[in-house]
């Protein structure tokens, strides 16, 4: 089956265009599967990336962007401890890459385990910080804004300015 075949019989559309890098697009995958489903119980089952060298499209199919929809805002209508600790976990590890950077750490001398060890660690962070830090808040952040426009949101400013920082 070719891929136009494949992206018509899962009705995928698109979601996002961008210029991603393989480890981007690696890592975004891996958020969108297996780290969402640890944080919020939703994964995507069918996700296709598509590049042309310069800008990577991202398509999803249509009825899990509805569930995925529905699963954060079931969080934010449903369960603001849960919104409140995952806002700040972006939060907390924004300051920790902050300042893992600063560190500017020299791996000459490192053994060939040890930059493994290393490189999934490192690999292991970047894939919780796309969460946390960029795909959490994004959602809500919109999720915040349809409330809104529905008048269906009160009392949710400081989470609501954690979701867009």
């Amino acid at each position: 089956m070719n891929e136009r075949n494949y992206i018509d019989k899962i009705k995928f559309k698109l979601f996002l265009n961008r210029e991603l890098s393989l480890l981007a697009t690696s890592v975004a995958i891996l958020g969108y599967t297996k780290g969402l489903k640890r944080v919020i119980n939703f994964s995507f089952q069918n996700i296709c990336y598509l590049s042309n060298g310069e800008t990577t499209s991202s398509l999803r199919n249509e009825d899990e962007l509805k569930k995925y929809g529905y699963a954060i805002s079931k969080i934010i209508k449903k369960n603001r401890l849960k919104c409140n600790r995952l806002l700040n976990r972006g939060l907390k590890l924004n300051n920790f890459v902050h300042n893992l950077l600063k560190l500017k750490k020299d791996y000459r001398g490192y053994s060939d385990q040890a930059l493994y060890n290393e490189a999934s660690r490192l690999l292991d962070l970047f894939i919780k910080l796309f969460i946390f830090s960029t795909i959490i808040p994004f959602e809500m952040s919109s999720v915040f804004n349809d409330l809104k426009n529905k008048n269906g949101i009160k009392n949710y400013f400081n989470l609501e300015k954690k979701s867009i920082n």
